[in-house]
């Protein structure tokens, strides 16, 4: 039987835990001073240009961690908003105060799409 919908996995490695294998066969590389990238490398000059760069870019997810995309958003980051005002403040304000706060969250849209340098107070 299954596990219903929305119930948590239970059991079974954390994550990050290396498998039984992987953990054994990383403690019998240690304890034998064996490095396999250092004997790759080590090999490097024996191969023409071309193999030493397909093996070095095989070398490399091992080595640096893989960079993750970001998403660029000025608003991913902020749970508060900037130049917002309060609901409770706008039902205060007056026609004229109404139209010139609206002016001037318009002129940050503009500046946040970039079609403003600067922000006109």
């Amino acid at each position: 039987m299954s596990r219903p919908i929305g119930i948590k996995k239970t059991g079974g490695r954390n994550a990050g835990t290396p498998n039984k294998r992987t953990l054994e066969l990383r403690q019998l590389f240690e304890e034998s001073g064996y490095d396999p990238i250092s004997h790759i490398v080590d090999l490097l000059p024996e191969l023409s240009p071309l193999d030493q760069v397909k093996t070095s870019i095989k070398i490399l997810p091992y080595l640096y961690p893989r960079r993750k995309a970001i998403e660029a958003s000025i608003f991913a980051q902020s749970t508060q908003c900037v130049g917002c005002i309060e609901k409770e403040a706008v039902s205060k304000l007056s026609p004229a105060e109404k139209d010139a706060e609206i002016e001037r969250l318009f002129e940050m849209f503009q500046i946040f799409k970039g079609k403003q340098k600067t922000i006109n107070s």
